[in-house]
């Protein structure tokens, strides 16, 4: 089965460079279009059966991304949500922008942040869960650009703070499932034109 994980388009606070965390922060115009972008884009993808299952995490920004991207899709299984797609807890680094991040907390020890390898275990074994429970459905996955690139660097072997695995808002990153095999990575941190390049050059 096909996984198509979507950081969500981008929002206020992304243009301000603010961390966002669980903080319920709607999509900007730029975001919209970029959802929009993204569902055409993916309206060229391979998939399977009556179109994906698509779920999203329940903070606007995904959601509202998860509903552009299905509005641009021929047809669609299933829309809905689930709190494993949530991001990264920051705690009290939220709504600080980098500036004031590094005034404040230098070394990123946010008073509430959610322990790293905890959001690696809800996001691995998560993903892992969804896939299962869609026996055999392609799915998209609209989530969030810290937990997506903690779950993504897993897969790619790297460490996650290094800074080389940035997600742009609204990218696009296509796995393989199996069961007995697990996860197989096929397109990474893809703009919408970027992938729409790949697609139409096949």
């Amino acid at each position: 089965m096909k996984i198509v994980l979507v950081r969500h388009g981008e929002t206020p606070w992304n243009a301000l460079g603010k961390l966002q965390g669980r903080e319920d922060v709607p999509l900007n115009e730029t975001g919209r279009l970029q959802a929009k972008a993204a569902g055409k884009a993916l309206s060229r993808y391979p998939f399977s059966g009556p179109g994906p299952v698509i779920i999203s995490s329940p903070l606007k920004r995904a959601a509202e991304t998860a509903r552009l991207i299905a509005g641009e899709l021929p047809s669609v299984a299933e829309l809905k949500e689930d709190a494993v797609l949530l991001e990264r807890d920051y705690g009290a680094g939220a709504g600080l922008t980098r500036e004031e991040r590094a005034n404040l907390y230098p070394a990123d020890d946010f008073p509430g942040l959610e322990d790293r390898a905890l959001a690696e275990l809800r996001i691995l074994e998560g993903v892992r869960r969804l896939a299962l429970e869609a026996q055999g459905r392609d799915l998209v996955l609209v989530s969030h650009g810290e937990i997506s690139h903690i779950f993504l660097a897993k897969l790619r072997g790297e460490e996650t703070r290094t800074g080389r695995s940035a997600l742009k808002n609204a990218s696009i990153s296509t796995l393989e499932f199996e069961e007995a095999s697990g996860f197989c990575l096929e397109y990474y941190n893809k703009s919408a034109a970027e992938l729409t390049d790949i697609l139409e050059s096949m």
